[in-house]
């Protein structure tokens, strides 16, 4: 071997095991990253949220500071929001469909009316909603009002998706041990 080819074969080593020292000492890269429950509560869609209309709305309370009913009300809430803040001209009505699930006998009855009255569309829209904070405004044994925070995307056939925000609010009455949705109003 020449001996320019062992000078460069060499320096390959030599950077390459730079390369391996540098990995293994950024225990950053070796270790596993872990999800905590304040780095899925401060996504950036939450934080554009916070940043405007949010900003005197206290924050939400840790999972590990509800109460099981609090829970309950809060999964319930944040399912039926996204479900029902969600739609396609090409899923026929399935967001719809699926939040029967979570409905009182008077809001699956809605639900119906929804489905049965609106025909289908010449060309596509769609929104999908995604909640960034749902508060529990007021719960009592079997009744509870709940305000859910949605961050929503519109799209229309040949145009841009345009984002917006709105509020949902739910009014939720006790069945057996379940929650379900008895009233939803979108606020402007």
């Amino acid at each position: 071997m020449s001996k320019l080819k062992k000078i460069f074969l060499i320096v390959i080593i030599v950077v390459i095991g730079l390369f391996i020292a540098i990995l293994l000492s950024d225990k950053i890269f070796l270790e596993p990253k872990e999800t905590t429950d304040a780095n899925i509560k401060q996504s950036p869609a939450e934080s554009v949220q916070q940043n405007t209309s949010l900003k005197n709305e206290p924050p939400a309370l840790p999972l590990n500071e509800r109460t099981p009913q609090e829970q309950q009300l809060y999964n319930v809430a944040r399912n039926f929001a996204e479900r029902y803040g969600s739609f396609s001209t090409d899923s026929k009505f399935a967001n719809l469909e699926e939040v029967k699930i979570f409905s009182s006998p008077k809001m699956i009855e809605e639900l119906n009316k929804i489905i049965s009255s609106n025909k289908e569309a010449a060309e596509f829209y769609g929104v999908s909603s995604k909640v960034l904070k749902v508060d529990i405004e007021e719960e009592s044994q079997d009744t509870a009002q709940v305000l859910v925070f949605l961050q929503r995307q519109e799209a229309k056939e040949g145009k841009d998706n345009f984002v917006f925000y709105q509020n949902l609010e739910l009014f939720l009455i006790k069945s057996g041990n379940n929650w379900l949705v008895d009233e939803a109003e979108w606020q402007s």
